[in-house]
């Protein structure tokens, strides 16, 4: 990313790293519940099925 203040050029490198399972099944648990899901939908295994095939990113 590059912004430019007052003619000063700034640059900024970063990298977003996957969630390891834990964190992503805690983030798809704290989403399904503020969306008031109260009920088990997915099963642990089939939830880990889904984060394997998309890599890890909860952004599917």
């Amino acid at each position: 990313m590059e912004l430019f203040i007052n003619n000063i050029q700034i640059v900024t490198n970063y990298q977003v790293s996957g969630m390891d399972k834990e964190e992503a099944m805690r983030y798809v648990t704290e989403k399904l519940a503020a969306a008031g899901v109260t009920e088990t939908i997915f099963p642990e295994a089939i939830l880990m099925t889904i984060l394997s095939s998309v890599g890890d990113s909860t952004r599917f």
